[in-house]
């Protein structure tokens, strides 16, 4: 019974993190700026959120990079899932597994990355 408030705690200073280093992470890359992170929050053994695509063009394929991290900020792990294409204005939901070795993780950093036809940027 305990567990679950941990993890809700937890999770909600995480989401927190996560939510700022995303936006940082994403406008650090000119091409990728406009694919924002719009929530994420911890499950027991994944990490879901969503993303919107904000450019005025569609993006052909959008990965979603979940970097783990413990409490003193060493990375754990990483993890990529592939979320598809968006087109402007669409948002989708993700989904990125948290094997064992990372589900220790304190917190996240999620780096969407783009990629653009080159006929459209």
């Amino acid at each position: 019974m305990i567990r679950p408030v941990v993890l809700l705690a937890a999770s909600s200073l995480a989401v927190g993190l996560a939510a700022a280093t995303a936006v940082e992470a994403a406008t650090a890359r000119a091409r990728d700026k406009d694919i924002v992170v719009l929530r994420s929050e911890r499950w027991i053994d994944t990490v879901q959120g969503s993303l919107k695509n904000l450019a005025s063009v569609a993006a052909d394929e959008v990965v979603v990079m979940v970097r783990f991290l413990d409490r003193r900020r060493k990375a754990l792990g990483t993890e990529t899932v592939k979320v598809g294409p968006l087109d402007p204005g669409q948002e989708r939901d993700f989904q990125v597994p948290m094997p064992e070795r990372v589900r220790k993780a304190a917190s996240w950093e999620i780096t969407p990355r783009a990629r653009w036809a080159a006929s459209k940027r």
